[in-house]
Order: structure tokens, then C-alpha cells, then sequence
């Protein structure tokens, strides 16, 4: 018979499988027994196993609180640690982020001002158009990072109203078979095209204190400013038309792209809607002559 004080957990506790009257008998045929039990939140494994050749039992318990505060004393200051991270991340984060916020609302109050001023209070002058140009969506083209064709020909107009001495130009660009490149190559080989020409163009835009718009498809126009004179002038239209034959790799292939341009010299008398006009008048006597080159509007007077 084995003591109580041993059976007594198995007799007072949930045990799994086990009851203490089979691991007397097991115990008693030599045989090593094994279980669980479970008194409240107190969980324990027990072992016993007889040695050899004596009649002593070999009993080993191990408490699941006792393994489990062991293991946390380990990992508890790595938790700690990790909190203090995330939250020092977070308190970094959450400056910039309560910034942008707070930037975003004053621009939403200052644009609902400027559109009650516009749409309430009467005609708005070309500042307040500006403004809101400048904060609606929809300012520049998202591919080739150009402004939009109406706000193009709204900062076109102020520019005019607006412009000092010197010669101002405006161009009329278009990439010539832009529908064959989307249809041979792919509308991706397209956008690749669009965006070498954009990116071009704003380089010019930014040269000659101009400015730059996508008017739709594979059309552009550039306004550029402060020539000195026609030599000048004769110079960079050179240029940009040598420039706007640009090579585009795609799929292992490459072909040339390039474009013809309409341009139009501001005579001081027009608007901006018959600048725009004269530059595609002049755009579609290129196109007539076979491409690739460019035009002056009543280009006789330059002769």
C-alpha cells in the first residue's frame, strides 16, 4: 500500500485519465505512471516511476505556476521593452501625422472661404482664382506631372494679363502617332512616351519662367517667356524640336518617338484662347508637311 499523502492529490484533485486506485496498482506492478491534475488554477504533472531492485518510487511534480513564472521572468522585461518601442513609435508618428491633419483642415476652411468669396461675395480677381486652383483637386496631370489643360489656359490668361517685357511664345506640342504607339506597344509604352515628353517640357518650363500643361491624349502646351529676340527665340524652339526626339525602350525593344509643335508668337493684341488657336493652326501645318518639325504662326513675318 502506497501512503495517502501521495494518492491524496489524484483522490482531492481533477485528474486526466488516472484515478489513485490504478496508480496503486500500477505502481505496485513495477509499472511507471504519469498524469495531470487540476485543483482550482493549481495544475500539476506527476511522474512516478519504481526503481529497480528496491521498493522506493521515484516521484517528480511539476507545477504549471511555478514553470510558467519562470518563463515569464524572462520574457516579461522583453515586453516591457516592446511596449515602449511601439509607443515611442507611436508618439513619433503621431506628431507629424496631428500636423498634416492639422494642416489639411486649414486648407479645407481656406478653400471654403475662397469659394464663398467667389460663388457668394461677387467676381474674384485672378489671386483668388490662383488660390483655388492651387488648392482644388485635380491641379496637375498625375503621369507626367504637368498641370491640367484648365488650369493650363486659366494661368495662361494671368500670365497674359499680367506679362512684362520680352517676347512670350506659346507651343502647341503633340507626340505624333500616339494612338499607334498605344496600339503596337501598349498602353504602358504610352505612358513611358508621355512621361519622357512631360519631363522634357518641364525642363523648358523651367528655363524660360514658363509653364507647362497637358491638353489631352498626346498633346501639350508651353508657354515660355522673356525672349530678347527673334535670334533667341529661333534658338530654343531649335532645340526643343532636335529634343523632342526621344528614344523609348520597352520589352527589349526600342523605337524613336517623336512630335510636331505649333507655335505662336503673342502679339500683345490676342487673348489666351486665340494664342491657343493660333498655336494649333500652326501645330496643323506641321502635321500637313509631314510631321516632325515644328511651325511658326504667320511664320512670313519672321522671314
Amino acid at each position: 500500500m502506497y501512503d495517502d499523502p501521495f494518492l491524496e492529490p489524484i483522490r482531492d484533485s481533477i485528474a486526466f485519465g488516472m484515478t489513485a486506485d490504478v496508480v496503486q496498482s500500477e505502481l505496485l506492478d513495477l509499472n511507471a505512471v504519469a498524469f495531470w491534475t487540476v485543483d482550482g488554477l493549481d495544475v500539476r504533472y506527476y511522474t512516478a516511476s519504481p526503481v529497480a531492485g528496491t521498493e522506493w518510487d521515484v516521484v517528480s511534480v511539476a507545477g504549471f505556476w511555478d514553470a510558467y513564472a519562470k518563463v515569464m521572468r524572462v520574457i516579461f522585461p522583453l515586453a516591457i521593452v516592446a511596449v515602449a518601442v511601439i509607443a515611442a513609435a507611436f508618439l513619433l508618428m503621431q506628431r507629424p501625422f496631428a500636423r498634416q491633419m492639422k494642416k489639411a483642415r486649414l486648407l479645407e476652411k481656406s478653400v471654403a472661404e475662397l469659394q464663398k468669396k467667389v460663388y457668394s461675395d461677387g467676381p474674384a480677381d485672378s489671386g483668388f482664382a490662383d488660390l483655388i486652383e492651387l488648392t482644388s483637386s485635380g491641379l496637375s496631370d498625375g503621369l507626367t506631372g504637368t498641370v491640367t489643360r484648365s488650369v493650363f489656359t486659366s494661368r495662361l490668361a494671368n500670365a497674359l494679363d499680367g506679362a512684362g517685357d520680352g517676347i512670350y511664345v506659346l507651343c502647341f506640342i503633340d507626340i505624333d502617332d500616339f494612338k499607334g504607339i498605344n496600339d503596337t506597344f501598349g498602353h504602358a509604352t504610352g505612358d513611358m512616351a508621355l512621361k519622357a515628353v512631360g519631363f522634357l517640357l518641364r525642363e523648358f518650363e523651367r528655363r524660360y519662367d514658363g509653364l507647362v500643361g497637358r491638353y489631352g491624349g498626346g498633346e501639350f502646351t508651353l508657354l515660355m517667356t522673356d525672349f530678347d529676340d527673334e535670334a533667341e527665340l529661333r534658338r530654343v524652339l531649335d532645340e526643343l524640336t532636335e529634343r523632342l526626339h526621344v528614344d523609348i525602350r520597352a520589352g527589349g525593344a526600342s523605337f524613336a518617338v517623336h512630335c510636331s509643335m505649333g507655335a505662336s508668337v503673342w502679339d500683345r493684341q490676342v487673348d489666351a484662347d486665340e494664342l491657343l488657336e493660333q498655336a494649333d493652326r500652326a501645330l496643323y501645318l506641321v502635321k500637313q508637311r509631314g510631321k516632325e518639325g515644328y511651325c511658326v504662326y504667320q511664320d512670313e513675318e519672321w522671314s
